[in-house]
């Protein structure tokens, strides 16, 4: 976790602040994220769907698990991580959902990612993973309401940015 000058630590599921007149070891946690997003790493913004990108981007088939009509809730990098700085200047601590609050299908995903990497390759469909949520999205009211936080990015406007950030 990369230490920010406060002392607080950034993570790939929220901010943690060492609690006052304790041991290093323990912390309050400040923000708990929770969705499908783009985790930060060092100064790199990898997807957790980079497999359909590497695919894309090698000329291969991704994989579709299902009928692809599952759902997710994807988030742009930039959009968590200005949720972060707006959870660090508050003094209270929340369990927000940091998400769009749009339902978006695995086909949908794939979709905007093959105009992005202007492909013709289409998904390879496997059998549905047992256990698999059908549904997956949040309710980021609070986020909006105790943050004053919105998030700016449509899922076109994120691939666009991870296109342009992966591309050759």
């Amino acid at each position: 976790m990369p230490d920010l000058a406060s002392g607080r630590k950034l993570g790939a599921f929220g901010l943690t602040e060492p609690n006052a007149g304790s041991d290093a070891g323990n912390t309050n946690t400040k923000a708990i994220l929770d969705g499908d997003f783009y985790l930060v790493n060092g100064q790199k913004a990898f997807c957790t769907n980079a497999g359909f990108a590497n695919k894309y981007l090698n000329n291969e088939e991704p994989i579709v698990y299902g009928d692809g009509e599952q759902t997710r809730d994807y988030i742009f990098v930039k959009d968590v991580v200005s949720a972060l700085v707006k959870a660090s200047k508050i003094d209270q601590n929340h369990f927000l959902n940091i998400g769009t609050g749009v339902e978006t299908s695995v086909n949908k995903l794939a979709n905007s990612m093959k105009i992005q990497f202007s492909s013709e390759i289409e998904p390879l469909y496997e059998p549905a993973r047992e256990g698999e949520l059908k549904r997956s999205v949040l309710n980021n009211s609070k986020a909006k309401r105790e943050l004053n936080w919105e998030p700016e990015y449509s899922l076109d406007d994120g691939m666009k940015e991870v296109f342009n950030w992966l591309k050759p």
